[in-house]
């Protein structure tokens, strides 16, 4: 079902093959390290959701799920976070709305996923990859 009363920016819920666009490196309120990573819809390039994939603390292990997932090995302890930009895997996305606006969250709780978040399968990969063409590009 597609809702109406979504802004249109903000894309529909469901599973989508995503792309990580920027990710910085900060610490929490508590004081532990994390990622907020930005995913972007490789094909279009419009933004679908931002998340935090924790490093240190009680979200470690989640973080390691959610890192593996996007090719970086569980029992890597330290990575430069600038090797996740393009690295691509498929979302499990639910609409959350935060003071008042509706926006794209990762539903880490998703069924077959981990934390949200499942390797591209090699359809998905080649699709991802192929290049879109539009008007432009057509000889004719």
């Amino acid at each position: 079902m597609i809702r109406r009363d979504i802004s249109p920016a903000c894309g529909q819920p469901g599973i989508s093959v995503a792309e990580v666009k920027d990710v910085h490196a900060k610490r929490s309120s508590g004081g532990d390290l994390m990622l907020v990573v930005k995913f972007i819809d490789p094909r279009s390039g419009s933004a679908l959701c931002e998340d935090i994939i924790m490093l240190e603390g009680a979200g470690r292990d989640m973080g390691k799920a959610k890192l593996s997932m996007l090719g970086i090995p569980p029992d890597r302890e330290e990575f430069d976070e600038i090797l996740l930009i393009g690295q691509r895997c498929r979302l499990a996305l639910k609409l959350d709305n935060y003071q008042g606006v509706d926006r794209l969250k990762v539903d880490i709780k998703a069924e077959g996923f981990k934390c949200g978040y499942a390797a591209l399968t090699e359809p998905e990969r080649a699709a991802a990859e192929a290049p879109v063409l539009d008007d432009r590009d057509v000889p004719f």
